[in-house]
């Protein structure tokens, strides 16, 4: 795993999908929840948020989450002793 703090964008669908961008670079956000923010300041009504660990790209819509990621799989500790 990275030291890397993870970085999310989006991807509008109001339209053609487009990924969002600022000054032709991609904006990235610090959690899923601050494309909600974006959204509603831009009146985004559908978008997708990409960058998760695990490779979920979940759909939102301003109403919320039409499939949001699951939970976090339990760690799961291996001995390799006999």
């Amino acid at each position: 795993m990275s030291d890397r703090p993870v970085r999310f964008g989006m991807i509008a669908l109001d339209a053609a999908p487009t990924i969002v961008r600022l000054g032709g670079a991609p904006i990235t956000f610090h959690s899923p929840e601050e494309t909600n923010e974006y959204a509603q300041l831009h009146d985004v009504q559908r978008w997708m948020v990409y960058g998760d660990p695990d490779g979920w790209w979940p759909l939102y819509t301003q109403a919320g989450p039409v499939n949001p990621p699951p939970e976090p799989k339990a760690r799961v500790e291996m001995s390799l002793h006999r």
